[in-house]
Formats: structure tokens, C-alpha cells, sequence
């Protein structure tokens, strides 16, 4: 009898080369390269994890100078008292809960953005056939929403995440609980497989890409009228990520599939079919600078509005459209009579 991956090995070079990949279910993936050890923790993600789901990282450079931005986000707005307190606070704020407090004070500069409703010991868990195996959060994750001001009411959901947060828990999982007793052999085997298991690139890592996934779950359990497994649409989620070791803010931005969801909702499931096989994931990153100082707070306002493509949609929020139009039929009725 033929093992799983040698008929999967076998079916998948049936296929015209010319055909788009089949699209595999993660149990599939994981027979048929049981070597790379599909099923594990976020901890343990690779570049290969990557590669199997898939899921692309893309860098775009700097979002908040794109050429669609108007001019209004490019003039300083801030005071030279406000610029001069912003620069010092930017020196000083080394540590993530400076940074983040700093993060929500300028938002609340740029007169565009409405309310910031933040979600303390907030927290999103990875699910795998519909049980939680990993949890981000509440320390070194915190979400963040945002309701922009008249006239386009747009709703944006966004989280915070700490640089230092995917090699900390790296070292939580890696080490035995009684570490502290362990030779000086085995604290150096724990080394090296904590040093294997870095990735090359931290702003491509795979940690990432399970906590955006994640959080693309947290907002279909949000949504249950998209919960049904082989639902259309998608969800779009944003992190940013705060390095401590760089001046600069990073934005991923992703709209994760609800094909690609249900893999992780139902392992066991194939995908349907679709024109490019396995739909994967793509991330999209964008380097939010912070010099020069008066405007940062208008290119982070400005690079949370855009989408995967860069572009900014003034979408109305949801409910608010039928008010506005029901506004502006009985002001209609009115002037008429």
C-alpha cells in the first residue's frame, strides 16, 4: 500500500505543467512533506512554513511619502513647542509602552481622525481545526480602533506589536521549565536551536504572519454571517509593528482569504478550486519614518487609510450610509414644502 505522500507526490505530477498547483488541505501539505514539520507551534515557524501555506511577505519602502498623499498631510502642522516636545518624546520612548502611549497621542493630533478606542489586555489567539494553539498577547499586542471624522466615517481596526515579542516567546517555548539547573551543554544545544529557528529578515517573519492570521480570524469571529465554511470575501487587518531598534514604524497589511481561513478551520478540507491553485496569503509592508517630526503624525494617519494597493477608499461606516441618505431625503422634504 502507497504511503499519503507518495500518492499525493503521485496526483500532484498527473497535472499538466501548464495548470495552475492543486490546492492542498494543511493535512495533505503535511503528508506530503512530512520532513518540514507542517503542524508546530508559531515559535517554530520558518521560511518554509511560508512557503507550504503559502504566505508572500512584499515591502513597498515608504508608505507615508507615496505620490498619492495630499498636500495637507505634507505641510507641518504641529507648533514649533509641539515639534520640539514630539522630537524629545521620539528619543526617549525605548521601550514599548512609551512608544505606544506616543503612537496614541499623535493620533489624536491630526484633526481628521475621530475616536481611538483602545482595548486593554487585548489578545488574539491562532486557531487550528477550531481550537486555539497559540495566543498573542495581552502583553506586547494591544489593538487599537479608530473612527475618522466627518464627512467619510471609515472604520479602522489596527493592532500594536512589540519587535521584541517573537524572539521573547521564542525563549519561553524553547526553554524546559527548570532551565536555571540545566548543564551548560544543554543551555547552549537551547541556543543554537533558538538561533536556527531566527529568521534572516525580522520584519519578514514568520511569527508575523501567524499573528496576522490571527487576527483574521479574531475579526471572522467577529463576523458570523462570514463564519460558514467556503464563504466569499475576506477580512483586511493591519498591525504595526513597533521596533525598538528602529526610528521608523512598520504597517503590514493583509486581506486574508476566507479560502485560505477555512485551511485552519478545517485541516482535513481541500481548498475549492481556484485559478491560482492554494489562495495564500500576501502581506504587504510599508516603513512609516518618523523625521521629519511635524508631519509624522499625519503620515501615520494617512498610512492607516491605505489598503493592500497603497490607495485610500473613503468607505462610509457601516449604518451611517442609510442615515445620511435618510438625512438628505427628509432636509429634501423639508425645503420642498
Amino acid at each position: 500500500m502507497d504511503a499519503p505522500g507518495e500518492a499525493l507526490r503521485a496526483a500532484a505530477g498527473d497535472n499538466d505543467s501548464n495548470c495552475a498547483p492543486p490546492s492542498l488541505s494543511i493535512n495533505q501539505l503535511a503528508a506530503l512533506h512530512p520532513r518540514e514539520r507542517l503542524l508546530v507551534r508559531p515559535e517554530r515557524w520558518t521560511d518554509r512554513q511560508l512557503s507550504l501555506l503559502p504566505c508572500r511577505f512584499h515591502s513597498h519602502g515608504e508608505g507615508g511619502r507615496a505620490k498619492g498623499m495630499p498636500t495637507e498631510y505634507r505641510s507641518p502642522e504641529l507648533s514649533d513647542l509641539e515639534s520640539g516636545r514630539l522630537a524629545i518624546r521620539l528619543d526617549e520612548a525605548d521601550n514599548l509602552e512609551d512608544r505606544i502611549k506616543l503612537i496614541d497621542d499623535l493620533l489624536r493630533l491630526v484633526s481628521e481622525l475621530g475616536d481611538i478606542r483602545p482595548w486593554y489586555l487585548s489578545s488574539a489567539q491562532l486557531y487550528f481545526n477550531q481550537h486555539p494553539c497559540a495566543t498573542f498577547g495581552p502583553y506586547g499586542y494591544e489593538d487599537r480602533e479608530i473612527i475618522t471624522a466627518a464627512p467619510h466615517r471609515k472604520k479602522i481596526s489596527f493592532a500594536l506589536f512589540d519587535s521584541a515579542e517573537p524572539s521573547r516567546k521564542r525563549f519561553q517555548h524553547l526553554r524546559p521549565k527548570d532551565w536555571l539547573w540545566r548543564s551548560g551543554a544543554e543551555a547552549e544545544r537551547m541556543s543554537i536551536l533558538g538561533k536556527r529557528l531566527a529568521p534572516s529578515d525580522r520584519y519578514r517573519d514568520p511569527y508575523l504572519a501567524a499573528v496576522i492570521i490571527a487576527m483574521a480570524q479574531k475579526e471572522r469571529r467577529k463576523a458570523p454571517q462570514q463564519a460558514s465554511p467556503g464563504s466569499g470575501g475576506g477580512f483586511t487587518v493591519r498591525l504595526l509593528f513597533v521596533d525598538r531598534e528602529s526610528p521608523s514604524l512598520f504597517q503590514y497589511v493583509a486581506h486574508v482569504q476566507g479560502a485560505f481561513l477555512d485551511m485552519f478551520d478545517h485541516p482535513a478540507r481541500q481548498p475549492p478550486p481556484s485559478a491560482s491553485g492554494n489562495p495564500g496569503l500576501d502581506i504587504h509592508c510599508w516603513e512609516i519614518p518618523t523625521d521629519p517630526g511635524p508631519t509624522f503624525a499625519h503620515r501615520l494617519a494617512w498610512a492607516l487609510r491605505t489598503d493592500c494597493c497603497g490607495e485610500v477608499h473613503d468607505d462610509v461606516v457601516e449604518g451611517e450610509e442609510e442615515e445620511n441618505a435618510a438625512g438628505e431625503m427628509s432636509d429634501a422634504q423639508a425645503g420642498g414644502e
